[in-house]
């Protein structure tokens, strides 16, 4: 069967639709078109975007649901079931059958004279029970005679199954050799076996490594071989001897972080660090780097600090691994509790001060905004914008920076651009803000209708944590009112990261 890529691109070349154009027919941006089509997003999140790309490529009936099957949607025909030939009744074959008479005789008693007798028979029948009882007892027992009815059973329920957390996968990529005095051992080995000790000491139940047998030259091939692999990191690079620099592209992973902001603290998608290979320590604090983030996906903060606190411990190590253990003690700092504010600002300044590192800027950016630093805030989203210009959370964040502020015409650009760049419907959550402080309150509503909608398709603590907060502004919106008063505000600023 064909991916969902393999049959867009077929359809899109057959009817020479641009990316472009067919971006522009669903509302998404062309990039998005580019990733489905490339692979880099296995497949579209909405049913309708599958059905609008069929429309505009004029596809037929079978082909619209091919593309349906390949998106993981139903499709839009469902054959009829084939009749069997052993079904077909011939007419002609059925023979009438009158329904025989019955006959009811006229002398039965009245419905009040039956049951009356039918009264006189049971009570008979009660006594001639307990008179045979008494007579079969002995003597002695006949005074302990009392009814016993069978206890009704207890009913017991059945055990709920604690559901077992998803498989997350680290994929490992053979190392690419630079030249140099080759070493005595295997490189990549050396990283996969290393990473298994660590999976096993940590108690990573559920974790498993996925060797991936060719090397990878750059972050696009990455990022492939990442989906195809459906793992959570891929781990690749090269080395010179001892000296390695290993890359780590990881899935991007929304933290569910004590906030009602659609703007949050994000861990790396893309990290650098250089290693010497032939010093264990070295390349166990690779391994505890690279893990780490698997603990916060399973929700164990502890054992994220704990992995955190045994990788700080492991010196030497070079900068870039300092400046990446930096930047995790910030996010643990931020994201989970207790929160402390000053030590992930801290933090992240210390890692900027090596590297730049897109979600080190916006995460400091959004503990700024937390702390009512907008000016801060706002140079640290510009330069995470700067970094990488098709990412839509710094410009989301940005569009939040002046919403919060109260004023939405600064803000819509910076909304327009984050809505221009997801493939998800937070950024509309953030211009349905805007939406409300320009007054335009039905536009507001439907964006955050279609911010519900979309996360309806979401796992479900998401769904917990805003889906109530959205529908009460919707209801508010519809009745012609502006929920956003100067509290709410306060209120979605100290949110932000503080619970």
């Amino acid at each position: 069967m064909s991916t969902f890529s393999e049959l867009l691109t077929e359809y899109m070349t057959r009817t020479g639709i641009s990316d472009s154009e067919l971006a522009r027919h669903l509302g998404i941006s062309r990039q998005t078109i580019f990733r489905w089509k490339e692979g880099l997003t296995a497949r579209p999140r909405v049913r309708e975007d599958v059905l609008k790309c069929a429309e505009r490529l004029r596809l037929t009936s079978a082909e619209r649901d091919a593309l349906l099957l390949a998106a993981g949607f139903a499709p839009e025909q469902i054959s009829p079931p084939s009749e069997s030939p052993h079904a077909m009744v011939d007419a002609s074959a059925l023979v009438s059958v009158e329904p025989p008479i019955i006959h009811i005789p006229s002398d039965l008693p009245t419905p009040k004279r039956a049951r009356r007798w039918l009264a006189l028979l049971v009570a008979a029948l009660l006594v001639a029970v307990l008179a045979g009882l008494l007579f079969a007892l002995p003597s002695t027992a006949q005074n302990l005679i009392a009814l016993v009815f069978p206890p009704t059973p207890t009913r017991v329920p059945s055990p709920t199954p604690t559901p077992l957390p998803p498989e997350l996968v680290v994929a490992v990529a053979r190392l690419n050799s630079r030249g140099g005095q080759p070493p005595a051992y295997d490189v990549t080995a050396r990283l996969r076996q290393t990473l298994e000790r660590e999976i096993e000491s940590e108690n990573l139940f559920g974790v498993r490594l996925a060797d991936v047998g060719d090397s990878i030259r750059d972050a696009q091939a990455a990022e492939r071989v990442r989906v195809r692999a459906g793992a959570e990191a891929i781990l690749w690079g090269n080395f010179s001897g001892d000296d390695a620099r290993v890359e780590i592209t990881s899935a991007a992973r929304v933290p569910l972080t004590g906030t009602l902001l659609s703007a949050f603290p994000l861990a790396p998608r893309d990290q650098s660090v250089t290693l010497n290979m032939s010093a264990p320590t070295q390349v166990r604090a690779l391994a505890l780097t690279t893990l780490l983030p698997m603990h916060l996906a399973r929700g164990n903060a502890d054992r994220a600090r704990n992995a955190y606190e045994t990788a700080r411990g492991l010196t030497p190590y070079s900068r870039e691994m300092r400046a990446a253990l930096d930047f995790y003690r910030g996010y643990l700092a931020q994201t989970t509790a207790p929160r402390d504010l000053d030590t992930a600002v801290e933090a992240y300044n210390r890692a900027l001060d090596v590297t730049s590192v897109y979600e080190a800027y916006l995460n400091r950016g959004l503990a700024l905004l937390a702390q009512n630093e907008d000016a801060g805030a706002t140079s640290d989203f510009a330069n995470a914008q700067a970094l990488d210009p098709a990412r839509p959370e710094a410009f989301r964040a940005t569009c939040w920076v002046y919403a919060l502020e109260q004023q939405p015409q600064t803000a819509l650009p910076y909304c327009d651009a984050a809505t221009a760049r997801d493939e998800t419907a937070w950024s509309l959550d953030a211009r349905g803000v805007v939406y409300a402080e320009l007054g335009r309150y039905a536009e507001a509503a439907n964006e955050f209708a279609n911010f519900l909608h979309w996360l309806d398709t979401q796992p479900l603590p998401a769904r917990e944590r805003y889906a109530a907060t959205r529908q009460a502004w919707i209801e508010t919106l519809r009745a012609g009112k502006n929920p956003f008063d100067a509290a709410t505000l306060n209120q979605l600023r100290g949110i932000a990261v503080v619970p």
